[in-house]
């Protein structure tokens, strides 16, 4: 999937993509950036009526970060020294949380590169909205072209359990046939609205 155009209107929104209350979950995707643009790059955003940003894949010049938030806006972050996930090249990015103990973990290209635990604990992700290539600043709105990803999707995947760090090296290392048990690449594709 493409954004060529890095603006507001460049997105793919998803209306309760998955069953409400989900406790666990696991996010499988691999993205090309185009490094031209200047600024942060959102891969995708999923909002609530009542939270927007309720979870958060953004992309900065110096960092992966990936939000899990609940009232305090917590969230998981590898900063990127070198700048590797920017160079225009694929790469792999998947994260997982678990609402018992609030463990975000966040791998780049097979490789766990961030960890924080007491993430949105004992809370659950509620039905909503999964925009593509855009933060929602309210749910399903408020677009911002400074945080529009520009760049290349595909192969998004999400599970309602949490991936093991192998299962996870296996998604980035070879072309992924695995799908996810709670949304699908095939399904996404099918279903797209812009």
């Amino acid at each position: 999937m493409s954004f060529p155009g890095g603006s507001v209107n460049d997105l793919v929104v998803f209306e309760n993509p998955f069953p409400a209350s989900l406790s666990m979950l696991s996010v499988s995707m691999w993205f090309q950036m185009d490094p031209a643009k200047v600024g942060e790059h959102t891969l995708l955003s999923y909002a609530t009526p009542t939270l927007n940003d309720a979870i958060v894949a953004m992309l900065k010049p110096d960092q992966t970060q990936i939000c899990i938030y609940n009232n305090w806006g917590e969230k998981a972050k590898y900063t990127d020294p070198n700048q590797l996930i920017t160079d225009s090249t694929w790469h792999h990015l998947a994260f997982t949380w678990e609402s018992v103990t609030g463990k975000v973990v966040l791998y780049i290209d097979g490789i766990r590169r961030g960890e924080k635990a007491n993430v949105a604990t004992d809370e659950t992700i509620d039905d909503g909205a999964l925009v593509l290539g855009q933060d929602q600043g309210s749910y399903k709105g408020r677009y911002n072209p400074k945080q529009a990803f520009k760049g290349n999707l595909t192969s998004l995947n999400m599970w309602d359990k949490v991936l093991t760090a192998s299962e996870i090296s296996d998604l980035a290392r070879k072309c992924p046939t695995q799908e996810g048990n709670l949304l699908t690449w095939t399904k996404l594709m099918s279903q797209q609205k812009l």
